[in-house]
């Protein structure tokens, strides 16, 4: 099953093409980088031309912003998680030079899913304890503590984890833990220590560093990474596995975990539908399976 994005409120993919998107992120209309739009944009240059900041992808990869209104600066994304009585979250949005906002609004359905999931557990009075790798910002890790649960945030960079405990704050948000470590060495710590989690989301780079300069590798390393997931899921525990890798497809998302011996219960492509039209910008993929 395709998990598609939108609409989400405070957030409109107005249109894309020729490896650009326009946006409107909390109020501010915006052109990023977009590699997947291969296409013919809809909107004439007109509609293009409004947006007042852009972002120009270098032949490195890096980028830098075009503003003709001056910086929008730090910009403040709400997000009302699911079902009656749920907290909202303020998540803190700022333009970095690579294009990226802090926020990967594909991913908005698994934050829901994870959530809802937390949710249904607490009200179940059973443990509720959920672990969030390479989590960036940590909008799933807010998603799943203003749920109820006990949550741990793991990602090698202290710059992104500062980042999500100031969206904590503005939230009003505790229950995460934030810890700076290499994802395998986590979980191999966790491992050793006997730990369970009853929430899973790994949403690995197609390659990175650890905190201590080990070196991670989608190709040789997924399989690994989930052997250890598997490992540590508590009984009726949600493992839900992303990638946004070129070549890696929800087949190769399935396959590892069936190799794990936790077989898919489903996946599919993820991506954000467009405001105004059908279309879809793809941005990746993802499977979940559950254990027991």
């Amino acid at each position: 099953m395709d998990l598609i994005a939108g609409p989400i409120p405070g957030y409109e993919l107005l249109d894309s093409g020729e490896a650009r998107k326009l946006e409107r992120i909390a109020g501010a209309l915006v052109i990023r980088p977009s590699p997947a739009a291969l296409w013919r944009p809809r909107l004439d240059q007109r509609a293009w031309s409004e947006a007042p900041s852009e972002c120009i992808r270098n032949a490195d990869g890096s980028g830098q912003w075009q503003h003709r209104r001056g910086d929008p600066g730090e910009l403040r994304f709400a997000w009302q998680g699911p079902g009656n009585g749920a907290r909202a979250l303020t998540l803190l949005v700022r333009f970095t030079a690579f294009g990226h906002c802090g926020l990967f609004f594909e991913q908005e359905p698994v934050w829901r899913l994870l959530a809802e999931r937390i949710a249904t557990l607490r009200a179940a009075g059973k443990p509720a304890k959920g672990l969030n790798l390479f989590g960036y910002t940590g909008a799933a890790s807010l998603a799943m503590a203003a749920a109820g649960g006990e949550v741990y945030h793991v990602d090698s960079a202290r710059g992104v984890l500062t980042w999500g405990k100031e969206s904590a704050a503005a939230s009003a948000v505790d229950g995460v833990r934030w810890v700076q470590e290499d994802a395998r060495a986590f979980l191999a710590l966790s491992r050793r220590k006997g730990f369970r989690y009853d929430c899973i989301l790994a949403d690995p780079p197609s390659w990175g560093h650890g905190a201590d300069k080990q070196v991670w590798k989608i190709e040789e390393h997924l399989q690994g990474l989930v052997d250890d997931c598997v490992a540590v899921l508590a009984d009726g525990g949600l493992l839900v596995l992303c990638a946004h890798s070129p070549g890696v497809q929800h087949a190769a998302l399935a396959n590892a975990l069936g190799a794990a011996g936790l077989p898919a219960r489903e996946g599919g492509d993820l991506g954000v539908r467009h405001q105004e039209d059908p279309r879809v910008l793809p941005a990746g993929c993802w499977a979940v399976a559950e254990k027991g």
